[in-house]
């Protein structure tokens, strides 16, 4: 990692005051969860004591070595195909890929290369993708149920849930004593903006959506907001993905 982008992370964030982590990933191209971790000294210590020290003194003009490594043509396609799944299926976005490859100090030239193909091709995958792990899951959720007895020695019914690997792929089935199942927040996200089903409308209180656009400058994710204001996440990102085409 060029240790120059970290330091300048932590200028924006701690000196001139940047509460934007999409601004902060923009200007220095680590990804906001990057960013999190460093605004809090558990990711690249050793520059965060520097810059620790370097507030003390009011100097900031500490600079670190950096050299950059190509990509080797045999590497092109397996790392295409590492960046890929982590969009696909750890809800990564461009920001995170760019932040994994530049903690690998590839050449900046070969990591717009990388984005620009995960950008053309992605999309229509993440979506069949997403579409196939719902119905696994929702097949595993209809399993028939099992019988068994708890540590009172009582009968109980057992409910099937899908068991999940890192990449939220079905990998098995365990049984609980509990229906309820909660799905990984991604896959609900997707989930909740493709039902038809409507539900009766209940009256409630009006909501401000333009503190919506505020949060999620703020780095706040679409999901957090639509828990926070208890809204369907499909809803708040209609709204953002308006003002974004009105700006």
């Amino acid at each position: 990692m060029d240790y120059n982008r970290v330091y300048k992370a932590l200028y924006l964030y701690h000196i001139e005051e940047r509460q934007s982590l999409n601004y902060i990933s923009d200007e220095t191209g680590l990804s906001p969860k990057q960013i999190m971790q460093l605004a809090k000294g558990s990711l690249y210590p050793t520059v965060y004591l520097h810059f620790m020290k370097d507030r003390e003194t009011e100097d900031f003009s500490r600079e670190y070595p950096y050299k950059t490594r190509k990509i080797k043509d045999s590497n092109i396609n397996p790392l295409l195909e590492t960046c890929t799944k982590q969009i696909l299926h750890l809800s990564a976005d461009l920001r995170d890929v760019k932040g994994y490859l530049l903690d690998q100090d590839y050449h900046e030239g070969d990591i717009k290369t990388i984005l620009k193909n995960l950008a053309q091709n992605y999309t229509k995958d993440i979506e069949e993708v997403k579409k196939d792990k719902i119905r696994q899951i929702l097949n595993i959720l209809k399993m028939p149920t099992k019988f068994g007895i708890d540590f009172k020695n009582n009968i109980v019914t057992l409910y099937p849930h899908p068991k999940l690997n890192n990449y939220y792929i079905p990998v098995g089935v365990e049984y609980k004593t509990y229906r309820s199942y909660k799905m990984p927040d991604d896959l609900f996200e997707y989930f909740c903006s493709n039902q038809d089903t409507k539900q009766p409308s209940t009256p409630k209180e009006k909501v401000n959506k333009e503190e919506w656009q505020l949060l999620y400058k703020e780095g706040i994710t679409m999901s957090e907001i639509a828990n926070r204001y208890s809204v369907c996440p499909r809803t708040v990102r209609r709204y953002l993905n308006k003002q974004v085409a009105k700006a």
